[in-house]
């Protein structure tokens, strides 16, 4: 018995003496940051479409929340469904784990200096104040992206190329999005408010000024575009497989307009746009009447009345329709 004892004690120290090193380990990690070599780390991860270069700086956090903080960070991220992929700069990415759950990773984005999407020309941002937080399960899947900005707007001087404003793009004083996927789709959360539009071509400007009072959209887009095959192939699996955009809720101010709409968006057999919108419209008369053609026709069943008229939007065989008037043509969707 004395001799199981003492092993027992024996084990019990062991094991203790073990615990006491790894915590202090792994409290200096969470307070100093990962100092080691991330060559071999970021080797891997190019090869899965990802690209980042940054500095590892310290961060000082509780033990049961260790946290690595990058400075001045540049990710790259591209795959089959987007070609040319996305790209952001940005001050600092702070990385933490809560060990109460440690199935997520919670990665918050601060001070975006830079974001470019597919091939389009950089957008550089200023902004008062701009964070993204993502929570990412273990394997790698995307919880949830939340995105929160103040006093967003393209900085004064000459633009990307050296000539022009960009000073006279599109500005956000509010903003605040959720992006949600799952395996049946993404859904996506939308507020702005205190808009400043850039100016629009003459044949496009509906009347309506630059300001937007605010804009809010709830919207999902059920099933995943596949990347398989040509793009009528994968229009025509995506359509198959149930697959449309759903607005539960859009209101917009602009202007004199005021308009909350709901509606789906899908493809037909011939794979163009299908779909039916439900809109209550406030002051769109002038802007009717401006469009002119048969939107003027619209504009005058409308009548000169301030209170919200509802109207039904139709999208069907090439056809936009309002309240069964056909006020435009579209062009079929060559896939």
């Amino acid at each position: 018995m004395e001799f199981l004892s003492r092993r027992i004690w024996a084990f019990v120290i062991f094991t203790t003496a073990v615990v006491a090193v790894g915590m202090f380990y792994f409290a200096q990690i969470a307070r100093e940051g990962v100092t080691h070599d991330l060559a071999a780390w970021a080797d891997r991860q190019r090869a899965r479409g990802w690209q980042v270069e940054a500095q590892i700086a310290p961060t000082r956090e509780y033990w049961f929340s260790p946290a690595i903080s990058l400075r001045h960070v540049h990710l790259h991220a591209y795959n089959e469904l987007l070609p040319g992929g996305v790209d952001i700069v940005a001050d600092q990415v702070d990385l933490r784990v809560d060990l109460r759950n440690p199935a997520l990773l919670h990665v918050v984005v601060r001070g975006v200096s830079g974001f470019q999407l597919g091939t389009s020309p950089a957008q550089r941002i200023i902004a008062d104040h701009l964070t993204a937080t993502v929570h990412l399960k273990s394997g790698g899947q995307i919880v949830s992206v939340a995105i929160d900005g103040k006093n967003l707007r393209p900085p004064q001087g000459p633009g990307p190329d050296g000539t022009g404003l960009n000073g006279t793009g599109l500005a956000v004083g509010i903003l605040d999005a959720t992006v949600t996927p799952d395996d049946q789709g993404i859904a996506l959360a939308l507020r702005t408010e205190a808009v400043e539009l850039p100016p629009l071509p003459r044949e496009y400007d509906p009347g309506l000024g630059q300001h937007l009072s605010d804009f809010t959209l709830n919207a999902a887009l059920h099933g995943w575009p596949t990347h398989l095959g040509d793009r009528r192939t994968r229009a025509d699996i995506w359509r198959a497989g149930g697959g449309k955009i759903e607005i539960t809720s859009l209101v917009m101010g602009w202007g004199p307009l005021g308009l909350v709409a709901s509606g789906q968006l899908g493809l037909d057999d011939h794979l163009q746009p299908d779909g039916a919108a439900h809109l209550e419209v406030r002051g769109a008369q002038t802007v009717l009447h401006n469009l002119g053609g048969n939107w003027a026709v619209v504009g005058s069943l409308l009548g000169a009345s301030t209170e919200p008229v509802p109207l039904e939007l139709r999208v069907k065989r090439g056809h936009l329709l309002v309240d069964r008037v056909q006020v435009a043509k579209l062009g079929a969707v060559n896939w």
